[in-house]
């Protein structure tokens, strides 16, 4: 047992089963051989070798398995980290929609946790394999996908959504007004970041999303609160100057659905946002 040709050995058995097509016998000696030999030069391969040669031969649960025992002993190869994960946060997001919006996944708090059971509270807090994915990326953005950090900050703005449009303007205005436009900033910036990533899908999502919340603003001050000493023609003239801001609103949504149409890549024959921008 302590002869140097003891670590030869459990390669040599390693690639024997290799060789001869036996995938998931030369895993589990590739994994034998990397834990017996943490310090090894060849163990994170092993590691590695180990996990593809399961996912080869179908045990794509064992296979995963391996790679998380990988990255917990490797935690600096960060690009392998990226490339195990990501997957597994695509498949995270395909989860998302009404009933479990994007911060369920990011551990963020949605204002409703504290109605929630123990076991509920325990689960949101839980961390998913997005938001590892995230706080990965957060410190190596040039290894993020693309695609998948322009779809976490569309679906940020898809869940900021509702509270934007649930704002009435009401008297007095200016108070009312700012809370607002605040709110349409915020919701703004999540889908901007998502169209700065040139993700064609996400860049046509939320660009339409952008012209359709700044009309939403103008169809809140043309539905906003009148004031209750005004009457007549004063009422009248108060009206033309709020749906003349209000229409400076909407001519802004109507120029971004606009721009979207004129700047649309050839592929986006098919694409459910520019028929929705071509709709409106």
């Amino acid at each position: 047992p302590r002869s140097t040709y003891v670590r030869d050995a459990h390669l040599e058995i390693a690639k024997v089963w290799e060789a001869d097509g036996q995938k998931e016998k030369s895993a589990a000696a590739y994994a034998r051989f990397a834990g017996r030999y943490p310090g090894d030069p060849g163990a994170a391969d092993a590691w590695l070798k180990a996990a593809d040669l399961y996912a080869a031969a179908g045990n794509a649960d064992q296979a995963l398995e391996i790679r998380f025992a990988y990255i917990k002993r490797y935690p600096d190869d960060v690009e392998t980290a990226m490339e195990v994960y990501e997957p597994l946060a695509l498949r995270d997001l395909a989860t998302t929609g009404p009933s479990r919006p994007i911060s369920t996944l990011l551990g963020a708090s949605t204002g409703k946790v504290g109605k929630l059971g123990k076991g509920a509270r325990a689960a949101s807090a839980a961390p998913s394999h997005l938001s590892e994915y995230l706080k990965r990326a957060k410190t190596h953005p040039n290894l993020a996908s693309p695609g998948i950090m322009a779809q976490v900050s569309f679906l940020k703005g898809e869940e900021a959504q509702p509270a934007y449009e649930a704002l009435r303007i009401r008297q007095p205005l200016p108070p009312s007004i700012a809370a607002k436009q605040k709110s349409l900033d915020h919701l703004m910036g999540l889908y901007r970041q998502s169209v700065d990533l040139g993700v064609p899908e996400w860049t046509h999502a939320s660009t339409f999303r952008i012209g359709e919340a700044l009309v939403a603003f103008g169809q809140a001050l043309e539905k906003s609160e009148r004031p209750a000493d005004l009457q007549g023609d004063a009422l009248t003239a108060y009206e033309d100057v709020l749906f003349d801001r209000a229409g400076s609103f909407t001519s802004r949504g109507e120029g971004v659905w606009s721009d979207l149409l004129r700047h649309k890549g050839a592929g986006a024959k098919d694409d459910p946002w520019i028929a929705r921008a071509q709709g409106a």
